[in-house]
């Protein structure tokens, strides 16, 4: 499972770097809904979409499953949901 960390953070880092630079000269607006600006969206949804995001929640989900939970899972808020319907198709 260690194996799996460096090249996860190193896939988080990427992703983070490239939502940053379509950032870069748009101005902060303030709100309580989250990310405002339709192109940070837009950024961040084309990349939680790259095969290596799908690969990393497939080992999220086989990761839950090897330890057998029980009990109710719950999304608050986290994203637009590509996890947790994940997890919802793979552990009804």
């Amino acid at each position: 499972m260690l194996i799996w960390i460096i090249p996860g953070a190193v896939l988080l880092l990427i992703a983070l770097v490239a939502i940053g630079f379509s950032r870069v000269n748009t101005p902060r607006r303030v709100g309580i809904e989250g990310i405002e600006n339709q192109d940070v969206i837009k950024t961040y949804n084309r990349i939680i979409r790259w095969p290596q995001f799908r690969f990393l929640r497939r080992l999220v989900v086989s990761e839950i499953k090897r330890r057998r939970p029980k009990g109710t899972l719950v999304d608050i808020g986290c994203g637009p949901g590509y996890l947790i319907a994940v997890v919802a198709k793979s552990l009804p």
